[in-house]
């Protein structure tokens, strides 16, 4: 089974001031694997600014992105970060955040089945609580990844 998610891409108990600063630990995450520029990252905050917490999918769950581009997308990657104290995202419904994953394609199929693997997941009952309630990347890593 291919990873869902590199251990290099899991960040646990970050400690961050807001939305902002999640989104860019999780997004760095993806830079730092050479996945993503920079540019992608901001493009992830912009779309929040512009449309909305509409990534705040769950209670407790972002999931931040952008539109596929091929120019500052180099492959598809999903990174994951856990918040030391969940941040607001202004989704009534779902706040606080306590887990952010990002993710990044390079066209719009692979964003489409990222979207898919990450909601088979967050689907599996009790699966939300182990990631979020665990402090160690090791074992974060092979819940996400022994689908």
């Amino acid at each position: 089974m291919k990873e869902l998610i590199k251990k290099e891409n899991i960040k646990v108990n970050v400690d961050v001031s807001n939305w902002e600063d999640a989104i860019r630990v999780s997004g760095d995450l993806l830079v730092k694997s050479k996945s993503i520029s920079k540019k992608y990252v901001e493009n992830m905050i912009d779309s929040v600014k512009k449309l909305g917490p509409y990534i705040v999918i769950a209670p407790g769950i972002a999931i931040a992105h952008s539109k596929p581009d091929n120019k500052i997308v180099y492959k598809s990657d999903i990174s994951l970060i856990t918040l030391k104290k969940p941040v607001e995202f202004g989704n009534k419904k779902n706040d606080p955040v306590k887990l952010v994953f990002s993710f990044a394609s390079k066209e719009s199929e692979g964003h489409l089945q990222n979207l898919s693997k990450i909601a088979d997941l967050l689907e599996k009952e009790g699966f939300v609580e182990e990631i979020s309630e665990s402090s160690d990347e090791n074992e974060i890593y092979n819940l996400l990844n022994k689908i």
